[in-house]
């Protein structure tokens, strides 16, 4: 097999802007994705900003990480569970 190069998104964290995803305050979107070449295996990257106003209600049917780069928000799931999100957590679904 040969070798696969990495790829490069310069300034992605500062520069890129997602678009509007739901409500007036919802922004996602997606920087790199493995599919249409990977198929079997799908996994994307990108950002999501949500700001004060409308809470989101979003049910995973697969595997997401968050990363909070800035801000704090409240997230909870079916479980019950419930956290404060800051900067620097991390949180996999």
């Amino acid at each position: 097999m040969a070798p696969l190069a990495f790829t490069h998104y310069a300034g992605a964290q500062t520069e890129f802007k997602p678009p509007l995803l739901a409500h007036e305050n919802s922004f996602l979107g997606d920087i790199a994705t493995s599919e249409p070449n990977d198929p079997t295996a799908p996994i994307s990257a990108g950002f999501y900003r949500i700001e004060k106003g409308t809470p989101l209600v979003y049910n995973y049917t697969y595997h997401e990480m968050k990363i909070i780069v800035d801000g704090e928000f409240d997230i909870a799931d079916e479980t019950g569970q419930k956290v404060h999100a800051v900067k620097g957590d991390v949180f996999y679904c």
